[in-house]
């Protein structure tokens, strides 16, 4: 992953301002371009137009007025802590599908989101639409929960050996050169609860375990010298059990400050995948989460 435009798309709240920050901070370390949007979303506007149209119509262009200052201010306070300039960009209509198709008009290479926003934002992104926006969005999407203070230095990469691996480890080394990575699998027999259930004896469901992480262990192993990741920053962990949880428990306890994750590209399973392992991730994680596409 190669950045050369990063996006942050802003509510103008204080926690999109922390996620700017970060995307000013990439931008900045990158020496990649940084690009301000907000998104006037089309139906609280035109219900704002009727209710007030006698009364006020230009209330609108107010607001327009009003959020333009706004980004102005924030490319502004960018500048002078990170020395470069950012574009401002101000667009009106459905939240999802605009900041998906402004993504591609200014041809981000990272879109970068806040975690909490002071309206939608935070329901749009890590709610029940969160789906949609990952299902469509072409880049990877950074979700920033943490004040940014400096680079990311210890990464959990969370990967499954699918075909999206070896992009999800490429797009960790790319955002974050200088961290420590981790590499994750988490692995369960299959059906093994059906096999408990059937009277498989403990031994032999142990065996299937230690063959399968020894099988993950050469996986990861293979994974990590394709990537050609060093050894003193680099280190592999498969762990039995539930992905998600493993996920987050390895994040509190090897104190990684971004987790990385792929939302997985075969068509038929995305919507699955996301529903069971990506979005509780991008909900229940204490830091911050890259989802590559």
């Amino acid at each position: 992953m190669r950045l050369r435009r990063v996006l942050a798309a802003t509510d103008l709240s204080a926690a999109a301002h922390r996620a700017a920050a970060r995307a000013a901070l990439i931008a900045a370390g990158h020496d990649a371009r940084l690009e301000l949007l907000h998104v006037l979303e089309r139906d609280p506007l035109s219900r704002l137009r009727a209710l007030l149209e006698t009364a006020s119509p230009d209330l609108a262009e107010r607001l327009r007025e009003q959020a333009r200052q706004a980004l102005h201010t924030l490319s502004a306070e960018l500048h002078q802590r990170h020395a470069l300039s950012a574009g401002c960009h101000l667009a009106e209509g459905d939240l999802l599908p605009e900041l998906v198709a402004q993504s591609g008009r200014l041809e981000a290479d990272l879109v970068v989101c806040g975690a909490r926003g002071g309206n939608t934002l935070r329901q749009s992104l890590l709610g029940t639409t969160a789906e949609r926006l990952l299902a469509h969005l072409e880049q990877p999407m950074l979700v920033v929960r943490r004040e940014p203070g400096a680079g990311y230095r210890r990464v959990l990469v969370a990967v499954d050996f699918s075909r999206v691996s070896p992009a999800v480890i490429a797009a960790a080394r790319a955002l974050a050169p200088a961290a420590e990575l981790l590499l994750l699998h988490a692995f369960r027999v299959p059906f093994e609860g059906a096999l408990i259930g059937s009277g498989v004896d403990t031994v032999t469901l142990t065996h299937y375990r230690a063959r399968l992480q020894e099988q993950a262990h050469q996986q990861l192993a293979a994974l990590a010298a394709a990537a050609d990741l060093p050894a003193a920053r680099s280190s592999q962990l498969v762990l039995h059990g539930d992905a998600v949880q493993r996920i987050l428990d390895q994040e509190t306890a090897q104190d990684c400050d971004l987790l990385v994750l792929g939302k997985h590209g075969e068509p038929l399973l995305e919507r699955i995948w996301l529903g069971s392992v990506t979005r509780d991730v991008l909900f229940a994680a204490q830091g911050d989460v890259l989802v590559v596409p």
